[in-house]
């Protein structure tokens, strides 16, 4: 009766030893789960800086058009005046 009553305790020690261990990988499971949302929101945010930066370049092109595109109104309403 004692070999039954410590082959019991010997089960019962690894079921609760294998829970622990599956809990644990359960737990390493999830927190991969949640660093890969995070790494994919980052490159969602990487991914909208560079389209600002790029539309932040765009409009400075934009701007440097429109400067020379004044400068050169002005030029030609000099030019039309002097007439």
């Amino acid at each position: 009766m004692d070999y039954i009553a410590i082959g019991g305790l010997i089960i019962g020690f690894f079921t609760f030893i294998g829970h622990l261990l599956y809990r644990r990988k359960q737990e390493i499971l999830e927190a991969e789960r949640r660093i890969s949302d995070i790494e994919s929101k980052l490159l969602v945010l990487e991914t909208k800086t560079e389209n600002n930066e790029s539309d932040i370049d765009e409009l400075y092109d934009l701007v440097r058009e429109l400067s020379k595109i004044k400068s050169d109104i002005s030029e030609i309403k000099g030019m039309l005046k002097s007439k």
